[in-house]
């Protein structure tokens, strides 16, 4: 569910505030008492909610009568000019890297983060690789929390990208990040109530904690914040989806892979959301457009053995697998391949790979990761730094493949205990379906407190 983060974020009342402050300071405006004089009145205007109007303006701010006729009187007019001249003038010259932009829309004054503020191109930056890049939207975010501390838009893109992280298997204490995510979430809420994306977090850790009331209150918040940007989040859509509105979330989803994007992620969640739907033959046609123009991306291929799982495909790609001699497996091999194992390996060729070879390699490499998913206590903790590797729900995949259902069932449930955003799904994912007829995994998914089954 790696997220497209929007960026249409709306400036809120405070910031708009100290940039007209800023802007009635400056060069231009310090002599042009009268243009400022109207900027200040219309902007003050919008924030009351009172439309301007031509005839008023001219009675409260050019001394005309009350009997004045403004077809006759271009004053008003002539006025709005020179602020729209004046501010271009001083965004030209020492407002270029301002925080906002403010331009005139007839008598409308429109606020807007300025993409030249230093600020605002490492934010902007940062959110494209909130959900694809952890690493990298860590450290993008740092350098703007440090030429804006306390900014509630970057505190509320690290409190998301701290949620995504566990989804890449990055060697985390997992109640200390979700912690974390929580905390600054909180503090972008203290700075700016209506910042939709900290909701939106909110709403997500409420859904890992199975308090569906609360999430859908959270998710609320973020549609009241910002409708339109709350509507494309992903994680929006899985709340949607974990509770029983795949339509919705799937129309949702949808709609953002025919928005104009550079990179492969819309259509690679959209066909997230099909496979836990069930829509397997979809998601194939998806993934399939995916994979032509992003080859090397993780995640395509990653669906793509799970789609042909689904689909009942035995001779997935095994990289590895395909040769007579026995495979050798690195170490730091990740579990991922399980998936393609799992497609009936015992059920192949026998010159095609040594079933109990495999078997035997993959209980090695799940014991050792099982070891050292647990750093020591005193192991020193950064935002994106340690050791890659995985999460408790990844290594049941892994004994999944082995045929150990027992042990990846106990794996799950450490996860579910944990709060894993991973297993926010874990009565949909279909690559659980073999484990569904254990009563242990009924047990599992049964005080997730649905809506739907209370």
């Amino acid at each position: 569910m790696a997220p497209v983060a929007p960026i249409r974020d709306e400036p809120y009342s405070l910031e708009k505030q100290n940039q007209l402050e800023r802007i009635l300071k400056g060069k231009p405006f310090r002599r042009a008492l009268k243009p400022a004089e109207l900027l200040k009145s219309l902007v003050k205007r919008d924030f009351d909610g009172t439309p301007p109007d031509e005839y008023t303006l001219g009675v409260e701010l050019f001394e005309r009568r009350e009997n004045w006729i403004p077809m006759d009187d271009a004053i008003v007019r002539e006025n709005l000019r020179r602020v729209r001249n004046l501010l271009e003038t001083y965004y030209a010259e020492e407002g270029v890297e301002d925080r906002l932009n403010l331009e005139m829309s007839g008598y409308k004054p429109v606020f807007s983060y300025n993409i030249r503020h230093p600020f605002e191109r490492q934010y902007r930056r940062a959110l494209r690789h909130i959900g694809s890049d952890p690493k990298r939207a860590f450290g993008l975010l740092n350098s703007a929390l440090n030429i804006e501390p306390g900014n509630a838009r970057a505190l509320a893109a690290w409190a998301e990208t701290e949620l995504w992280r566990p989804l890449y298997g990055y060697d985390i204490d997992l109640p200390a990040i979700l912690a974390s995510a929580h905390g600054n979430a909180r503090k972008s809420l203290q700075s700016d109530e209506k910042c939709w994306r900290a909701h939106v977090v909110m709403g997500a850790l409420y859904c890992c904690r199975r308090e569906w009331k609360k999430a859908a209150e959270a998710f609320g918040s973020a549609l009241d914040g910002s409708p339109d940007e709350t509507r494309a989040h992903p994680w929006y859509a899985a709340f949607l989806m974990a509770t029983g509105e795949s339509g919705g979330a799937l129309e949702l989803m949808k709609a953002k892979t025919n928005e104009p994007s550079d990179t492969p992620w819309p259509r690679l969640t959209y066909a997230v959301f099909l496979y836990a739907a069930g829509e397997f033959e979809q998601a194939r046609r998806v993934i399939l457009e995916t994979i032509k123009e992003h080859d090397d991306n993780w995640l395509a291929h990653v669906m793509w053995s799970c789609v042909r799982l689904a689909l009942g495909s035995h001779r997935a790609n095994i990289p590895g697998f395909g040769m007579s001699s026995p495979p050798r497996i690195e170490e730091g091999v990740l579990v991922y391949p399980a998936l393609s194992i799992l497609c009936d390996i015992e059920e192949l060729d026998p010159d095609y790979a040594d079933y109990l070879l495999v078997k035997e390699m993959m209980e090695e490499i799940a014991r050792k990761k099982l070891t050292g998913w647990e750093p020591p206590a005193d192991a020193e903790r950064r935002p994106y730094i340690g050791d890659f590797c995985l999460s408790p729900c990844q290594l049941a995949i892994g004994y999944m493949a082995i045929g150990d259902a027992e042990r990846a069932i106990g794996l799950l449930r450490q996860d579910l205990d944990r709060y894993h955003p991973l297993m926010v799904w874990a009565h949909l994912w279909p690559i659980f379906d073999p484990l569904r007829g254990h009563p242990e995994f009924a047990q599992l998914v049964g005080p997730m407190n649905l809506p739907s089954r209370q």
